[in-house]
């Protein structure tokens, strides 16, 4: 993950910004990393071929960054 990847900003309860630090600290991650993680665990990317044959899960924005 790079600071060029886009942002997004976001409201979150606190009792769930604590439960997300305590994991990131856990996995030892940054919190951002604990998310982007997490939501790759839960929407999978789907093995869609490209017209030139490639697919979307062999892209390097696909790979989980940690």
């Amino acid at each position: 993950m790079t600071r060029t990847d886009p942002q997004i900003m976001i409201r979150v309860p606190a009792p769930l910004k604590e439960r997300i630090r305590q994991a990131a600290e856990a996995n030892r991650r940054s919190m951002n990393g604990e998310i982007v993680y997490q939501l790759e665990q839960v929407l999978p990317v789907e093995e869609t071929k490209t017209a030139a044959g490639v697919s979307f899960a062999d892209q390097p924005h696909a790979a989980v960054r940690t």
